[in-house]
């Protein structure tokens, strides 16, 4: 954090009263594969590489410092039509609101991450800045907002997901579930289940949960692509599916299936299982997921797995074992990682010198295609220029 072994660092020069304590940022790597942001109005490094270590940082960089260019801010960016109304007056200097700059029909809210921040040109993050900075996006999480009944609640927790009593490995959550009544008496159980915490069909991780297809087929299908921290779902035409086929079902709507699953806007894996495909298809509806496979085999249903006990996701007694079923088995990958972790510490006087040199590109005329320009070239360097 002070590689060159400086008594005073930043803002502070040689001689003030106080040589190291400053507005400090760090970003690191937790032991539970988390990340981690920290800042402090009045840090040295010492003080701030303390606080990373009982946080149980793994891996630590530290970010800019000195007040004016240190700060976090939060977003929210909806189109103009879509702004709820605020009913109080923003917090001057904590919290602004606009237009965004070169997207039409686009209004934003910042605010500060904490009051005391004083970053320059807030909300600065929301347009360009000559400075470095990076963003993080939100991504949803179990248990998840509940389902858009469009009516009150017939009966308490009805359309409101919970984790409690389902098996999970870790946090974020692996699965949640509900119900929901589309007709008095017609209760269709519903689960979400989070793609980037599970593996289906292997051998890793805990079992969780079983989908007893019912030896279901059809020309849709339940595709799987596999990618850096998890799968990604959607539902394809089974002939020119791009992934892997993980259940093939029909088209729900006009079908007998009495179990059915898709995906929602937040890619996750949604199922729902009830008394008949009207009510199912009514179930996903609310869950906003527009295109569902219906199962029409003997029975298809979602076990999940508890203690080594079996239970139904409707509540019934738990099906005879047997018929063709898909292990939904939990996964607990890190939320970040470390990229290049061969790359080892050095001092300054290995890195100095290449840092140091500066490369010039000048523009090239290729005489074999008519002059036209072919690009940069990179004028050879020796540190001077």
């Amino acid at each position: 954090m002070d590689p060159y072994h400086r008594s005073w660092w930043g803002g502070a020069p040689p001689g003030s009263e106080d040589p190291a304590h400053t507005v400090r940022t760090a970003i690191c790597l937790t032991e539970e594969g988390f990340g981690l942001y920290a800042w402090g109005k009045s840090l040295s490094h010492e003080t701030l590489g303390a606080a990373l270590v009982a946080a149980r940082c793994a891996y630590a960089i530290h970010l800019d410092m000195n007040s004016g260019h240190s700060g976090f801010e939060f977003y929210n960016v909806t189109e103009d039509a879509e702004t709820p109304p605020l009913e109080r007056r923003l917090e001057k200097n904590q919290e602004a609101e606009g237009d965004v700059h070169g997207a039409p029909g686009l209004h934003f809210r910042s605010r500060r991450m904490v009051r005391g921040m004083g970053h320059m040109r807030f909300p600065r993050y929301i347009g360009r800045d000559p400075r470095d900075f990076f963003y993080l996006t939100l991504r949803a999480i179990l248990p998840g907002d509940p389902l858009r009944l469009g009516r009150a609640a017939r009966a308490p927790g009805e359309g409101v997901f919970s984790v409690a009593g389902l098996p999970h490995v870790g946090f974020p959550y692996a699965m949640a579930r509900t119900f929901v009544e589309p007709a008095a008496g017609a209760r269709v159980s519903v689960a979400r289940i989070d793609p980037q915490r599970i593996d289906l069909g292997t051998t890793e991780g805990t079992p969780l949960a079983s989908i007893a297809t019912g030896g279901a087929t059809g020309d849709l299908a339940l595709v799987a692509r596999p990618g850096a921290v998890g799968s990604a779902f959607s539902v394809e035409p089974a002939a020119s599916a791009t992934g892997t086929i993980v259940l093939r079902g029909v088209a729900l709507a006009g079908s007998a299936a009495k179990a059915a699953v898709g995906v929602d806007p937040d890619g996750h894996v949604v199922w729902a299982e009830g008394p008949d495909a009207r009510s199912v298809t009514d179930a996903l509806a609310m869950a906003e997921v527009t295109n569902a496979i219906g199962l029409v085999g003997a029975d298809p249903h979602l076990d999940f797995l508890s203690g080594g006990a079996v239970a139904r996701l409707d509540g019934r007694p738990p099906a005879a074992a047997g018929g063709p079923a898909i292990v939904i088995r939990g996964v607990d990958r890190p939320i970040a990682t470390r990229l290049f972790p061969e790359v080892a510490v050095v001092p300054p006087s290995v890195w100095y010198q290449p840092q140091a040199k500066r490369v010039r590109y000048f523009r090239v005329r290729d005489a074999g295609a008519g002059g036209a320009d072919a690009g940069p070239a990179a004028a050879p360097t020796d540190g001077t220029d």
